[in-house]
């Protein structure tokens, strides 16, 4: 028997959580899992929500008041959020006192994202499929006419964190939003960025991560969001890398990457395909104290100092929180709204200094490259008319 609350276990949360989703695997007793959106039918260990047995909230003969139990727990979870100046004081109050497993657990204590909120979308992804229908997922191959995007019935994303023993971890790439090109044919340079964690030695846990990020642009909308992704590990290194520079090539996006390990550089040398590669990022502001200096190295950086993975995080939580405007009911939306990743989502609501996060790795990199880039403006050979709608573009 195993238990505990998100206050009780910060430093174990994604072991135990595995145990408590994976219960079979570790001869425990399994349950369906009722309580998470969306989760019916598959197994978890027993949850107990925090509306069963609130004081004040049961008869005289020990029976749960559920209906007013929750009633209750809303308005006290809207008033937190309203009051509260700091954000993570909503945060705990929601590990504390969970109604579902995915609640309890939360990371808040060494999580400087809004895990919440990350949780929020998660479910609604979960729950309506949203995310199933916007992604298609497929493979790239070179042709006369250049590299295109062939769908695929037998592409497997991997969409679970962390991944389990014998999960097929080749992966695939997987689109959001096809590539924007003008009336020339041509997409625009800098318009696309791609994000990348590699991974250092045949063998191991750590999986290679790469995001497409489309960067913010007067040229063409939605933007500001990942518009596209591979992440796996497939049998040869040099496959991943094949990959990743085929999507480099699809997309017309430089790549920026942790320059700490992984063969990127190699590669791109043996194949003569250096200019796809972003310089080092430097990032410099006497008025923010920010002094993130180039360290020779030509492409891609470092994420070797504690002030530049402080600074990513800082980034990478801005990001996430900027807004992008309100639904038709009056709910803010924000840059999270608009990932569709669910494995990076349970990343980013897990992550930690300490765990195996490659794809928040990948988007740690990408917020310095996006800084340092932030100057540069995105420009198109053509000038946007009336015409060039939706229904013009080429999809694939």
């Amino acid at each position: 028997m195993l238990f505990g609350t998100g206050g009780d276990m910060e430093g174990g949360t994604i072991d135990f959580e595995s145990m408590f989703y994976n219960p079979e695997a570790y001869n425990l007793y399994p349950f369906d899992n009722v309580w998470d959106e969306g989760a019916s039918g598959t197994s978890s260990g027993f949850f107990f929500p925090s509306y069963i047995n609130k004081i004040g909230f049961m008869d005289k003969d020990g029976n749960s008041l559920i209906k007013r139990a929750k009633q209750a727990e809303e308005a006290t979870r809207e008033d937190l959020k309203n009051t509260a100046k700091d954000a993570g004081v909503y945060d705990k109050h929601i590990t504390e006192y969970p109604w579902n497993p995915k609640e309890a657990f939360l990371q808040t204590a060494s999580n400087i994202f809004p895990t919440v909120a990350l949780a929020d979308w998660r479910n609604e992804l979960v729950r309506t499929g949203i995310g199933k229908r916007i992604a298609t997922h497929g493979n790239l191959v070179s042709t006369a006419e250049g590299v295109r995007f062939k769908v695929s019935e037998f592409a497997r994303p991997l969409i679970k964190f962390p991944a389990q023993k014998g999960d097929d971890l080749t992966g695939c790439i997987t689109v959001y939003q096809s590539p924007y090109k003008d009336h020339n044919g041509n997409i625009p340079d800098d318009m696309y960025v791609i994000v990348h964690d590699p991974y250092a030695h045949e063998g191991g846990k750590s999986l290679g991560a790469a995001y497409v990020i489309k960067r913010s642009n007067n040229i063409s909308k939605p933007d500001d969001m990942i518009v596209g992704s591979y992440v796996g590990r497939p049998g040869m290194q040099d496959e991943y890398n094949s990959n990743l520079f085929l999507l480099s090539e699809y997309f017309n996006a430089r790549i920026g990457f942790e320059n700490d390990r992984g063969e990127v550089i190699p590669y791109a040398k043996r194949t003569k395909q250096l200019h796809r590669l972003l310089h080092e990022a430097e990032i410099l502001s006497k008025k923010e104290n920010i002094n993130i200096k180039a360290l020779g190295r030509s492409y891609g950086t470092s994420m070797g100092s504690k002030q530049r993975k402080d600074q990513a995080e800082i980034y990478l939580r801005d990001w996430l929180k900027t807004k992008r405007g309100v639904t038709e009911s009056g709910e803010k939306r924000l840059n999270l709204h608009f990932i569709y990743d669910i494995a990076l989502l349970e990343e980013l609501i897990k992550y930690n200094r300490t765990g195996n996060f490659d794809r928040v790795s990948a988007l740690l990199v990408g917020m310095l490259h996006l800084i340092d880039l932030h100057d540069r403006e995105v420009e198109s050979d053509t000038v946007l008319t009336a015409e060039d709608n939706f229904f013009d573009r080429e999809f694939f």
